[in-house]
């Protein structure tokens, strides 16, 4: 049996590669335990409290199973609604999951599910990068050395630094898994699980979902004109893409009756209005931008090649109608080479326009996809222009450089979460220590260390996204680590 026939058939783990994944795990797994132990930052998003708090309130109203659901339910709408109703659903049950047990997990300021994310895109991004790389050892080989190049990379601690896992994260897990999947089923879900992470994964489905019917009709259109194969193309493409924004508008507005505020009318009347407002003025100035660039000559006629296109392609796709067009432009996703190209590439621009709109080095975890990005680029650029035993030499002498920067790293981090998680000096790092003291005693049942540091002041969903002296809810940020015991509060 030759090589191509093997490769569907299961392979048994060599020893070799046994030894390739321990060493990586053990590298890996060492530089955690050490975090663990001596964390550069011992800090909490104050979002991840909100979440969590919301809950754990509706969590102390069940008295039985019955009621389970309809409290999770509450629970649900009472976080999208303190989201700005942004229907960030995957992310609003992980919390949910964290918010029951992340008193019962060791180190009280460690969210285990933030690590686990963060952990599985980098399995994600090494069986990516080298699925195609041959021989099978030497696929094993890079496929270690890209998990703990993808696990210690400066801008993973920077996303693992206010132990929250945010919307971008769990984004870029679906379009990873999205990537790697070869199943329609799988990669639907994937794209499902994206819209719903956070409002970057919607504009990537909406990406995918243009790119598929872009394929499909462009490869219909046969020996057709090229300028209104191109116009047709690009129209029903973009017709698939606000497809997908309505669809998932009108999920979440049967859900929770309200829509999201991308395109909410009038004022808004939620608890944050000046960052509401801010949202709506960024999206009210792209939309006037866009409808300034409408009013131009040259735009005008590429509309009426667009409606041309368009016109000539739906004709010729009346046979099937839209059943067989989303048909066919679904086949084109689940198996032409050419969209996951288009995607990765919309992929890459999209994350690159958004740092620089929401700056890098302001709030670490918008760049985090972006360094996953360049992380894949510069593994695939290693693999298909070095030698093997070269590939092999670069890719380590990069991850020794990245060990011997760690302290670095750590100190760039304790920086950072000063400067703007503590603004205005008024809350020290060293507080945040001896409230992670306070916990892991109460959760003994020695509550002196939290009676000694604690002010009395509880969260407040109107409190701000920073510690400031207005605002640092110590007995608030135990209540949530210790739940469901209120023994220190007694």
């Amino acid at each position: 049996m030759n090589d191509d026939a093997k490769r569907g058939e299961p392979r048994a783990c060599s020893p070799g590669a046994a030894a390739k994944a321990g060493a990586a795990a053990l590298l890996v797994g060492g530089v955690i335990a050490f975090t663990l132990v001596r964390p550069p930052v011992r800090l909490i998003h104050p979002d991840a409290l909100h979440f969590m708090g919301i809950f754990q309130e509706v969590y102390g109203t069940v008295h039985g199973w019955r009621e389970a659901p309809a409290a999770f339910w509450e629970a649900l709408q009472r976080v999208n609604a303190y989201d700005l109703s942004r229907g960030r659903l995957v992310n609003y049950l992980l919390f949910g999951l964290e918010a029951a047990i992340r008193s019962r997990l060791p180190f009280p300021f460690v969210s285990w599910l933030t690590l686990g994310v963060l952990l599985l895109n980098a399995g994600l991004l090494a069986r990516l990068v080298t699925r195609h790389v041959e021989p099978a050892e030497r696929r094993q080989t890079m496929a270690c050395l890209a998990f703990a190049l993808a696990a210690l990379d400066p801008m993973t601690f920077y996303a693992y630094e206010m132990q929250f896992t945010y919307a971008k994260y769990t984004c870029v897990t679906f379009v990873l898994l999205f990537l790697l999947s070869r199943a329609a089923v799988a990669r639907a879900v994937a794209l499902v699980g994206a819209a719903f992470s956070d409002e970057i994964g919607l504009v990537m489905v909406m990406a995918v979902l243009a790119a598929g019917t872009f394929n499909h009709v462009r490869r219909r259109a046969g020996s057709e004109r090229p300028a209104l194969a191109l116009g047709g193309a690009l129209a029903l493409g973009a017709l698939a893409a606000l497809a997908a924004l309505v669809a998932y508008h009108a999920i979440l507005g049967g859900l929770f009756g309200e829509m999201p505020w991308v395109i909410r009318k009038g004022g808004f009347d939620t608890p944050h209005e000046p960052f509401a407002r801010e949202l709506g003025h960024s999206f009210a100035y792209a939309f006037a931008t866009f409808q300034s660039i409408l009013t131009t000559p040259g735009t005008l006629l590429f509309a009426a090649l667009l409606g041309a296109g368009a016109w000539k392609a739906a004709a010729r796709e009346r046979p099937g109608g839209v059943v067989g067009l989303a048909r066919g432009a679904w086949q084109a996703l689940v198996t032409d080479p050419a969209v996951q190209l288009q995607v990765g590439a919309l992929c890459v621009a999209f994350f690159v326009v958004l740092a620089m709109y929401r700056g890098v080095g302001v709030q670490y975890y918008y760049p985090y996809p972006i360094a996953v990005i360049l992380t894949f680029t510069f593994l695939s650029f290693v693999i298909a222009r070095c030698q093997p035993a070269v590939g092999v030499a670069v890719v380590l002498a990069t991850l020794g450089c990245l060990v011997l920067r760690l302290p670095e790293t750590f100190r760039s981090m304790r920086e950072h979460a000063v400067a703007v998680w503590l603004p205005d000096g008024a809350v020290t790092l060293e507080a945040f220590e001896r409230i992670d003291t306070a916990v892991t005693d109460a959760r003994r049942g020695e509550y002196g260390p939290f009676r000694a540091v604690n002010n009395h002041q509880e969260l407040d969903l109107d409190g701000g996204y920073v510690y400031t002296a207005r605002y640092f809810p110590v007995q608030g940020m135990v209540r949530v680590l210790v739940w469901p015991d209120d023994g220190p509060f007694r």
